[in-house]
């Protein structure tokens, strides 16, 4: 094993002999004895296995070597008398080699009545097809310890039945490990669970859903995929007269929500307006009736109960439904996909059959008349002669942000003041990006990377910020609309100790000192939006007990503008539909909501950022956030990269001590 966690020597050399296998036309469906050949075929050396070897007194284990879309290869080790849970491999094809010992194999009938038990020596290599052996356990009756070497094709990792699953262990994997996105793509075709982020299902949705999607694909994702109930939670928010709408991410393409159904809460029956929806649930249960609507009547066609990690689909194909939490002792929270968002649907009565119109707008819009489209906010403070030219869309904003620190580390303050100073944003450019809540103000992630962060910050009337502080982080205001109030609170008190009004068009800066502080939108009448530019970077507003997450714009991450298009409102037009299959209906209409909705300009942006270097995600959420809600491979991942420049045996310093404690501290993983 090399000092970067490569394979080396005869396990490389295997993997790769495995790889040509799966990868050429020699390993055919009907044909395997080529891989049985190589199983066969290699001399087994302890010292060779010995960094995928790891024995556990409670059960046995189940040591991932090497992973890939053809095939996976797994060393489990076994203490006496441990076996494996009775067991199918699904559609997977299963070589066996015993390099240590012996062990037993037991098939069952499907009631699981044993039926024909086999021996299992040492260099001996058993073929499991899933055509003739069906459910089966594998136990070591001896004495003593055992260790198998076992290759899956189509790959196959934990050991799952009705009730338990056995995870892997993450070892050392060879040279050919994806990236983190390839390998969580993979893991969610072979596994039954996968846990991580918003995030990263915001970026697999945007990967998978375009102008064409695969809903059968898409809703297998979204069952397999697990998110943290301390992460989701942070979106949650609750109203005792309606359910309520929680917006996660966004895209031109598809919407991504929490919904907070209270005790007996229902939706009206209505339709999706030509959109794909996925809905899954995440606590309590949800109850979906599915009407056919013929000449105006509606006629049931199926009622069922959704539980814990269901995923439903429907779309105007398919039928008009109602949703709701039937209990009237427990709440309900669900998960929603929509793609294309759109802006209305119909409602039914379910009495006539009559219908009307519904707003989907998942967040109120801004309460006063927009300005006329495409006029300019008219700045208060004009440039200097030599300023810089006014910057007019947000890639293009990124993009001088980037400029600045590339060239500099620690650029001027007043230099990244004249970019904030430049940035007009036109009605039609900005309102792609504001999202306004009635619960709290939101904050909208534009782009970030490891020398900064962009948030759109948009304010309803009378909202305002816990009292927090920016950790290390400096931060530009510029006020777009509205006018906003910075309170400080020097020591801790209650009361403010100085004020400062932020106007329209304003920029303000305050640097890392600023401590305990809180901003709010006093106005009752007019809505507030700020563009906050946070170095280092700076993302949720977070405290002892609270934190306010940010809202995934999935066009732009990581400090890639992944696109020269913005991102569309939630309120795109209904009149999109997908190229194939189904036009799936989207979530659930909220009647009570103000008509009045975002609106998406058909201005483009004409200008084209270049993406940046690959920059790795995991190790830029836990410089910029407190809680980094993720999988135990992750921190795995994390914990060889600061260890792989160590010489053997020798013990961290103080500060990469004091790096690994906190990304131990930081890393949150789902109690599943």
């Amino acid at each position: 094993m090399d000092k970067s966690g490569n394979c080396i020597g005869v396990v490389s050399e295997f993997v790769d002999k495995l790889r040509c296998l799966f990868h050429s036309d020699r390993v055919p469906s009907a044909d395997t004895r080529a891989v049985s050949e190589v199983l066969s075929g290699f001399k087994y050396f302890e010292s060779d296995w010995r960094p995928f070897v790891h024995f556990d007194k409670k059960r046995y284990t189940r040591n991932l070597v090497a992973l890939d879309e053809k095939f996976s290869l797994l060393v489990l080790c076994w203490e006496p008398e441990q076996e494996s849970p009775i067991h199918a491999h699904d559609e997977s094809c299963c070589w066996m080699r015993v390099l240590d010992g012996e062990l037993k194999q037991t098939a069952f009938s499907s009631s699981k009545k044993p039926l024909k038990k086999s021996t299992l020596p040492a260099g001996h290599v058993y073929q499991c097809n899933p055509e003739t052996v069906g459910l089966h356990r594998v136990s070591n009756a001896s004495g003593r310890r055992v260790v198998s070497l076992h290759v899956y094709s189509p790959p196959y990792l934990e050991c799952t039945d009705q009730d338990v699953t056995l995870p892997v262990t993450y070892c050392h994997l060879t040279e050919s490990q994806r990236e983190q996105q390839e390998q969580l793509k993979l893991q969610l075709k072979v596994q039954r669970a996968v846990y991580s982020n918003f995030q990263v299902l915001t970026e697999l949705l945007r990967q998978q859903i375009g102008d064409t999607w695969d809903i059968p694909a898409i809703k297998k994702m979204i069952e397999t995929f697990q998110l943290n109930p301390r992460e989701y939670k942070q979106y949650v928010k609750w109203d005792h007269c309606n359910y309520t709408r929680n917006l996660v991410s966004y895209d031109e393409h598809f919407t991504l929500m929490l919904i907070c159904w209270s005790p007996g809460q229902m939706s009206p029956i209505h339709d999706h307006s030509g959109s794909s929806c996925w809905v899954k649930v995440l606590e309590g249960e949800l109850t979906e009736v599915v009407y056919d609507v013929e000449g105006g009547e509606l006629r049931v066609l199926s009622e069922s109960t959704l539980l814990p990690d269901s995923v439903a689909y429907i779309d105007d194909s398919i039928g008009v439904h109602k949703m709701g939490n039937a209990n009237t002792q427990m709440g309900a929270v669900t998960l929603h996909c929509y793609a294309p968002p759109y802006q209305q649907c119909r409602c039914f009565d379910p009495a006539t059959g009559q219908t009307r119109i519904a707003s989907m707008a998942v967040v109120c819009p801004s309460m006063q008349a927009l300005a006329e489209p495409d006029v300019p906010l008219s700045p208060q403070e004009v440039l200097q002669p030599g300023a810089l030219m006014p910057i007019t869309s947000v890639p293009a904003l990124i993009d001088n942000i980037k400029e600045l620190f590339a060239t500099d580390a620690s650029p001027p303050l007043h230099r990244i003041s004249d970019v904030m100073h430049s940035f007009q944003f036109n009605p039609s450019e900005w309102q792609q990006y504001a999202h306004f809540d009635k619960f709290r103000y939101t904050r909208n992630l534009l782009g970030y990377n490891d020398n900064f962060s962009l948030i759109m910050i948009c304010w309803n009337t009378t909202q305002c910020s816990p009292l927090h502080v920016h950790d290390r982080s400096a931060v530009w205001v510029k006020v777009l609309q509205g006018e906003l109030t910075l309170s400080q609170h020097v020591g801790g008190v209650k009361r403010a100790t100085k004020v400062t009004t932020l106007l329209t068009d304003s920029v303000t800066y305050f640097d890392a000192h600023v401590g305990l502080h809180k901003t709010e939108n006093r106005s009752a009448t007019q809505t507030a939006i700020s563009l906050h530019l946070y170095s280092p970077p700076y993302l949720e507003c977070a405290g002892e007990d609270f934190v306010v997450p940010v809202v995934y714009c999935s066009s732009v991450t990581c400090g890639n503008v992944r696109s020269s298009k913005p991102a569309c409102s939630l309120a795109s037009t209904g009149s999109t539909t997908p190229r194939s299959g189904p036009h799936t209906p989207r979530s659930d209409p909220q009647p009570h909501l103000s008509d009045a909705q975002l609106t998406s300009s058909d201005d483009e942006s004409s200008h084209e950022t270049q993406p940046d270097e690959p920059t790795d995600d995991l190790e830029l959420e836990l410089k910029c956030k407190r809680m980094v809600f993720t999988n135990l491979q992750s921190l795995v991942d994390q914990l060889r990269k600061e260890f792989a420049s160590l010489p053997p045996g020798e013990q961290p310093d103080e500060a990469r001590s004091a790096q690994i404690t906190r990304i131990v501290e930081s890393m949150q993983f789902n109690p599943k």
